[in-house]
């Protein structure tokens, strides 16, 4: 049987409890040999980040540092916008014979036919989606099962699981200078010490 590889790329800006808790979720569930972290230097369909790329990393880390986990510097290191097809492609260079899974939440997923060189995306790994609301992924299912006979590739749906935390309202909080929920104390410290989101 192939070895088991999970991608999950993102901002992680800043990296949260909700961001742990989903990926021991799909470990539980899909039993993957490592969870590969990639935090990405600059997102193409998102807004800048808030907080610099190598603090980004170094927060991943603290959130994500033990043996079942991987933070990858990979994108980071390259110093330019973070497009997918390029990471895939690296491990699966680096993990030859493996079969890859792309971790991602179900609006990133539903616009990937506007990413770049997703023809061939779409062939070159499985997926794992993030359903956004719980117990409620019909129109999800229905997308991932076209996209499945459209590029013959594995979509697999994750419903089960709900977390409130927010990038985006813990960045708010912060700089508003409210300590905020869902973020790991030694994520939380690592803040404060480096002065982020300050605004």
């Amino acid at each position: 049987m192939s070895e088991k590889i999970v991608i999950f790329g993102g901002s992680f800006d800043p990296p949260h409890q909700g961001h742990r808790m989903l990926a021991d979720h799909v470990r539980d569930i899909f039993k993957p040999e490592k969870i590969i972290v990639v935090p990405c230097f600059i997102q193409p369909l998102k807004t800048p980040q808030s907080a610099p790329a190598e603090h980004r990393l170094q927060m991943a880390k603290l959130m994500f540092g033990n043996s079942n986990f991987l933070v990858s510097d990979y994108e980071i290191k390259k110093g330019e916008v973070s497009y997918s097809i390029d990471t895939i492609i690296h491990f699966r260079e680096l993990f030859k014979g493996a079969d890859i899974y792309f971790l991602m939440g179900e609006d990133s997923f539903m616009n990937i036919e506007k990413w770049k060189r997703y023809n061939e995306l779409l062939g070159l790994c499985k997926y794992i989606v993030v359903s956004r609301t719980k117990n409620d992924s019909s129109k999800l299912r229905v997308f991932a099962s076209g996209i499945e006979e459209k590029y013959d590739t594995e979509v697999h749906i994750v419903d089960d699981f709900f977390n409130p935390a927010s990038s985006t309202q813990i960045r708010e909080k912060l700089l508003k200078g409210i300590k905020p929920e869902h973020i790991n104390p030694n994520v939380f410290n690592y803040i404060r010490t480096n002065n982020l989101y300050k605004g």
